[in-house]
């Protein structure tokens, strides 16, 4: 049995013009009833959206993660998204493209 891990990758959300509103994950997330249903999971505490991911879909090394994605305070212009693997300590490329994508 091998054990996983935890990826953590950053998403820059691009620069935003100071007249235009930035992006907030919390508006984002709560503006849709998706969040809500399972196996979604939002934590409106720490503002953090929890759900399941597949990766590589049709191909043979496809592969379901849990992914917990946040907005934090002192980096607004990124996503943080932490990957939980369950087979590897780590991502491959293509599911780390995956993942960004």
């Amino acid at each position: 049995m091998s054990s996983g891990g935890v990826v953590v990758l950053e998403l820059p959300l691009g620069a935003a013009k100071e007249e235009e509103e930035s992006f907030e994950l919390e508006k984002a997330v709560c503006s849709h009833g998706p969040f809500m249903m399972p196996p979604n999971q939002w934590d409106p505490v720490s503002k953090t959206l929890l759900r399941p991911l597949r990766l590589g879909i049709g191909d043979s090394d496809s592969e379901s993660v849990v992914v917990r994605i946040s907005q934090h305070q002192w980096a607004p212009r990124s996503l943080h998204v932490r990957v939980y693997c369950h087979n590897s300590p780590s991502l491959s490329r293509q599911h780390r493209e995956s993942v960004l994508a």
